[in-house]
């Protein structure tokens, strides 16, 4: 299989989108006046609370969706059931002529509307020069969101009648204003700071904004291109073991456009899994947020309608996550109701051991899931939306027991 092998997959109608969130973290709640005033700081999670409304917030750090989790940081906002959901995004990062600088995706919004997630698209009126002593005048950090800005927003989606469709929509096509905003608050921070910011750049770049429909189609090629570069890159916290890379690009009904890249793809037949590796070379688990971010990435790998190869074949899909670590050893999945259709996935966290002809020496799974609140939480998540999830310890060869397994998931599914 060529490296670069693209699928092109439908995402089911939003009324026929279904996904179960296991875990409920309680956000700490912070006062909208406080936040505007500056008595409490906007935290990257939390549940912002207002005239007795309340609305769960995420925060980027930057626009750049492969930067700080911020994935991890929707997703543990969308199991508050019943309250609106909100994630604030820089519409422009600029660290200064010795950092990045990053623009918010086209394709940022569509994702965030699939999930019923409020985007406000935000500036930074507040930074610091770096205190490092080799970006003296050439980087900036601990930036700051508007906070009058922030609180208009948030009294908007607390007092709208839109849906967070409708809204992203809007605040889309109204981009120009934000932008000239930030390229405003920017040339202040660089006189305020003493730090050079190529101003003019910025301007150069989100003067695309202006018109929607080039915002999106020059938004598409920047996406198209970083796609394609990401299949070529390897990273320790995702170790392919050996499989290759692929690229998929999504769509929905509403001309959502999702350009990503799988961590591996392996096909057979006419089965293609799709494969999310999180990888840790120091601990027993990936962290929380690697979790996190591929059961985020999963509400849409988990809701295809249809997928298809580069030959217009259609096939059928397996998502799959898989969590690896270098110090311990074992290897397991979960059961799930795709393969399993009597299990009740709600009633307790099931797992399944090696129990392969060959590989019985490999059935330790206790390594992996005794105690360990990470896997459960994962491996109860996945079962409850036809997710696998394989926990693979790489000690001792435990990690020969995964072609076992997948060859076992691809037998059960033709």
């Amino acid at each position: 299989m060529s490296p670069r092998s693209h699928f092109t997959g439908i995402l089911e109608e939003k009324s026929k989108y279904k996904y179960l969130i296991h875990k409920d973290d309680k956000l700490k709640e912070l006062s909208l006046d406080d936040i505007q005033s500056g008595k409490t700081k906007l935290r990257t999670i939390c549940m912002i609370t207002w005239n007795e409304k309340k609305l769960a917030v995420s925060r980027w750090v930057s626009a750049k969706r492969t930067r700080s989790e911020p994935y991890a940081r929707v997703y543990k906002t969308l199991a508050q059931e019943k309250i609106p959901k909100a994630t604030v995004i820089p519409i422009v990062k600029s660290e200064g002529i010795g950092g990045d600088t990053d623009y918010i995706a086209w394709d940022t919004f569509s994702i965030c509307s699939f999930l019923g997630v409020y985007v406000v698209a935000a500036y930074y009126s507040n930074a610091k020069e770096s205190s490092k002593p080799k970006y003296k005048g050439t980087k900036i950090t601990s930036q700051e969101f508007d906070r009058d800005f922030l609180y208009d927003k948030f009294k908007s989606i607390l007092t709208t009648n839109l849906t967070p469709q409708e809204w992203n929509e809007k605040e889309r096509s109204s981009l120009a204003e934000t932008a000239y905003l930030a390229v405003k608050n920017y040339e202040k921070i660089s006189k305020e700071t003493r730090v050079k910011i190529n101003t003019d750049n910025l301007k150069t770049e989100l003067e695309k904004f202006i018109d929607p429909e080039g915002y999106k189609n020059h938004s598409h090629k920047k996406s198209g291109r970083g796609q394609k570069a990401e299949t070529k890159t390897s990273h320790f916290l995702e170790d392919t073991f050996g499989f290759d890379k692929g690229t998929v690009t999504l769509s929905d009904s509403k001309g959502g456009y999702y350009p990503w890249t799988v961590d591996a793809v392996l096909r057979k037949g006419n089965v293609i899994l799709l494969m999310e590796m999180k990888n840790t070379t120091i601990s027993k688990t990936p962290s929380s947020g690697e979790i996190e971010d591929a059961l985020f990435k999963f509400h849409f790998y988990a809701n295809l309608r249809e997928i298809k190869d580069e030959n217009g074949k259609k096939l059928k899909s397996i998502p799959i996550i898989i969590l690896s670590s270098s110090v311990t050893s074992g290897c397991c999945f979960n059961t799930c109701p795709y393969f399993e259709p009597s299990i009740d996935p709600s009633s307790k966290c099931l797992t399944q051991n090696c129990n392969f002809d060959d590989m019985s020496k490999y059935n330790r799974y206790e390594n992996l899931i005794q105690k360990n609140d990470r896997i459960q939480m994962a491996f109860k998540e996945a079962a409850l939306n036809n997710i696998i999830v394989i926990a693979v310890g790489k000690k001792n060869e435990s990690e020969k027991a995964l072609t076992g397994i997948l060859d076992y998931l691809v037998s059960k599914a033709i």
